[in-house]
């Protein structure tokens, strides 16, 4: 039952990140491929106020707090700099906070990791942390569902495929993109909350390439303005990698194999669907 309720608080983790991706690739059109650098800027603000001494829930609005942070920096950082521009920094800002928390062993250990991060007291059992997971990206999916169905979600549709109509109609494309950005940041922070809650150790490599992998499958395989296909992307992202544990393989092997696993099939979903994908053009 462990092994089960893992993988439920894996898909409320998947779901809550998964619907932040949607949001702002798949329906804003933003390549924001900054997105595993908020996601470890949020979690060490959590995993360092713990060490300070706060109690978990204040740790996780400590953490809240500086993701909003993050996420305000990287819309700014949007408006300010081309579309091309926005994608190369994001990525070039994930290999920069790792060197820097590799770097600064005094406050994050370095390599060697921060470790004994708890959970509320509430969370501590497997079995409701899975549930309450669960429960967390049903909820956020279900929000994501009734703001696609307001005009601000009909906007943001709008954003990606004919920006010009939303200026001709008195909206800020700068300020609706803004706006995405810093939401799309909050759910990748409330995922981050919960992954460290997780696995209760964070070190320099915990959100990478691979989460950015993964999160841009989701993104690709949801293209459509439909949650059903945020959820049904969230279920093969966590699936595919499984069949793996059954195969007799090395343990030292099954994380690579992951890795290849997941980059092979991005490569594929971008070859047969690269005519779907678009970005939104800025003009400086």
């Amino acid at each position: 039952m462990g092994y089960f309720f893992t993988l439920l608080a894996r898909f409320g983790i998947v779901l809550s990140m998964g619907t932040g991706m949607h949001l702002v690739f798949s329906l804003g059109g933003i390549f924001f491929l900054g997105m595993p650098t908020v996601v470890s800027l949020t979690a060490y603000a959590l995993a360092i106020a713990e060490k300070a001494g706060y109690a978990p829930l204040w740790a996780a609005a400590i953490a809240l707090l500086v993701n909003l942070c993050a996420g305000l920096l990287f819309a700014i950082l949007y408006l300010r700099v081309s579309a091309d521009s926005f994608a190369v920094l994001g990525l070039a800002s994930i290999l920069a906070f790792e060197a820097l928390t590799r770097s600064w062993s005094e406050l994050t250990n370095g390599v060697l990791g921060l470790a004994g991060i708890v959970r509320p007291e509430l969370l501590a059992a497997e079995w409701s942390f899975g549930l309450f997971n669960l429960t967390l990206g049903i909820l956020i999916v279900a929000g994501e569902y009734v703001l696609l169905q307001t005009f601000w979600g009909r906007a943001l549709r709008a954003l990606k495929e004919n920006p010009v109509s939303l200026e001709a109609l008195g909206i800020s494309s700068d300020r609706l993109a803004r706006n995405t950005i810093i939401l799309s940041s909050l759910l990748f922070g409330i995922g981050s909350i919960v992954m460290v809650w997780q696995i209760q150790f964070l070190e320099p490599s915990f959100a990478g390439l691979m989460l950015l992998i993964e999160m841009l499958t989701v993104g690709i395989l949801a293209l459509k303005p439909e949650v059903k296909r945020v959820v049904g992307g969230a279920i093969f992202v966590i699936a595919l990698p499984e069949f793996l544990r059954f195969l007799d393989l090395p343990v030292t092997l099954f994380g690579h194999l992951r890795v290849l696993l997941y980059s092979i099939l991005l490569i594929v979903l971008i070859r047969f669907l690269n005519t779907k994908i678009s970005i939104t053009s800025r003009c400086l």
